[in-house]
């Protein structure tokens, strides 16, 4: 048992939270135990209404503005430090991969497409 994250792009117009996977979603990035990260995206869920008790097996979409946020706390090492009891352990320093992932959000949203983030544990 573990953390598994993926971000996936889909040309499908989905709500800001708590939408059923696109069947067109194509794999953008995924991580496997990145707790700080997770926590990250958690509360951008939170903050954009999503009402599930775990988030856990459902998306959030992750824009223009929330990757630059995402950054500026990525190169400020910003994530929050939270652990997160029964997803194992990981987390070394993931920076250039983070900044990598933003990287490809950013050219895919250019394309027109919709972002998100999706957890499994």
């Amino acid at each position: 048992m573990g953390l598994d994250m993926y971000v996936y792009a889909t040309a499908t117009r989905t709500p800001a939270v708590d939408f059923p996977e696109p069947a067109d979603a194509e794999l953008l990035h995924s991580w496997r135990k990145h707790h700080r990260l997770h926590h990250w995206m958690s509360l951008l869920y939170r903050t954009l209404g999503g009402a599930k008790k775990a988030f856990n097996l459902t998306a959030v979409v992750i824009d223009d503005d929330t990757l630059d946020y995402l950054a500026d706390d990525i190169l400020h090492d910003r994530l929050p430090d939270k652990p997160i009891c029964f997803l194992g352990h990981g987390d070394a320093d993931r920076k250039d991969d983070d900044l990598a992932f933003v990287a490809k959000a950013r050219a895919a949203l250019e394309r027109g497409l919709t972002v998100y983030y999706i957890p499994s544990w």
